[in-house]
């Protein structure tokens, strides 16, 4: 996977200690709460890396989303990434936006047995000069997430039109952690301006079983299981984009 830049592996662990969870009923168990988000709102910026990273005015805090980077905003009654470039944003994300780098997590982190729905629109690719085209660039699926080097991710929309699921683990150069895959990977031919209906999910079968499944459009790509010290505990879920402007919509998580 590609490495986000320099030195803000700390700045994101600083950033999500203390986020707690956003619950719209504190009340209820961790194990009943479904997360639904629906954009219902004028277009405009939702938040953005700047709302962590400075402390400056002006900055868009979001009750559900950290990004820790890239521009997340409302159009159209979606979620968007705007147009992907790799140039640090103002509060406003109005020059620039950092998006071919693009990651939101939930500021919820009770999210263990869970199934994460939504619906993509795969806009367009891109390549800048920090981030070069590769061949994982696309859409990928948080789960699990304790912190930018301990996470799940289900890759759903590649360049290379590749599904597949890896573990990230502490230790490495990949903004402190390194990756290990699962499973084998399978093909998926999708196809720019397609809403595509996406389902991943993940499940403790065991203390040393936990089984990631994806389907697209209700057809299963991956079933694979994780026995190799794989992670049990909480956490959030979320979004990535490498060099990619999409648009989602209807993301709900699901406890099992």
């Amino acid at each position: 996977m590609v490495p986000l830049r320099p030195l803000t592996a700390l700045a994101i662990a600083s950033a999500l200690v203390g986020c707690g969870a956003a619950s719209t009923d504190a009340t209820a168990p961790a194990r009943s709460r479904t997360l639904r988000v629906a954009f219902d709102r004028p277009n405009g910026l939702i938040t953005n890396e700047y709302a962590i990273y400075s402390s400056g005015p002006g900055r868009h805090v979001s009750p559900t989303w950290i990004a820790t980077s890239g521009s997340l905003f409302a159009h159209d009654h979606q979620g968007w990434t705007g147009h992907p470039d790799a140039v640090s944003p103002d509060a406003c994300s109005c020059r620039s936006t950092d998006s071919s780098i693009f990651r939101i997590v939930t500021r919820r982190h009770d999210f263990a047995d869970v199934a994460v729905s939504f619906a993509l629109t795969n806009q367009r690719l891109v390549a800048t000069h920090k981030t070069p085209a590769i061949p994982l660039d696309g859409v990928h699926v948080f789960l699990r997430y304790r912190s930018p080097q301990e996470l799940y991710v289900v890759s759903v929309n590649r360049r290379d039109h590749t599904v597949i699921v890896k573990k990230k683990l502490p230790g490495g150069h990949s903004n402190g952690g390194h990756y290990v895959q699962i499973g084998q990977p399978a093909h998926w031919n999708w196809r720019f301006g397609a809403v595509q209906h996406v389902r991943v999910g993940v499940r403790t079968l065991g203390p040393q079983r936990v089984v990631l499944t994806l389907a697209i459009d209700g057809k299963k790509l991956l079933d694979v299981v994780d026995t190799h010290d794989p992670l049990v505990a909480p956490g959030r879920v979320g979004l990535r984009g490498d060099n990619d402007q999409f648009l989602f919509d209807d993301f709900t998580a699901r406890p099992l």
